[in-house]
């Protein structure tokens, strides 16, 4: 596992930025396909390939595993709160 780790601030930054995310691995792999689908929607580079918020929250994701609670303002922003179900 040594290899995988890298040695500077540099390396690690460089990873972040310029490599790809390997999705076939690990907890990846126990992801529904829906997850799966948000999650790299979320972490797409590209900012015009980039989901929104507004998208995101309108996933098929959170339909299968949120509840939507209430609608208030703070600061004069809309918020909407939500409920996740999650099973572990």
């Amino acid at each position: 596992m040594d290899e995988c780790r890298s040695s500077t601030l540099d390396d690690v930054m460089r990873a972040v930025t310029m490599e790809n995310i390997p999705f076939d691995f690990g907890a990846f792999l126990d992801m529904s396909p829906e997850g799966l689908h948000l999650l790299k929607g979320l972490l797409q580079r590209d900012p015009a390939k980039r989901i929104t918020a507004k998208e995101a929250i309108n996933h098929p994701w959170f339909k299968l595993h949120a509840a939507y609670e209430e609608t208030s303002k703070e600061n004069g922003l809309q918020v909407q709160t939500w409920k996740l179900r999650l099973c572990i």
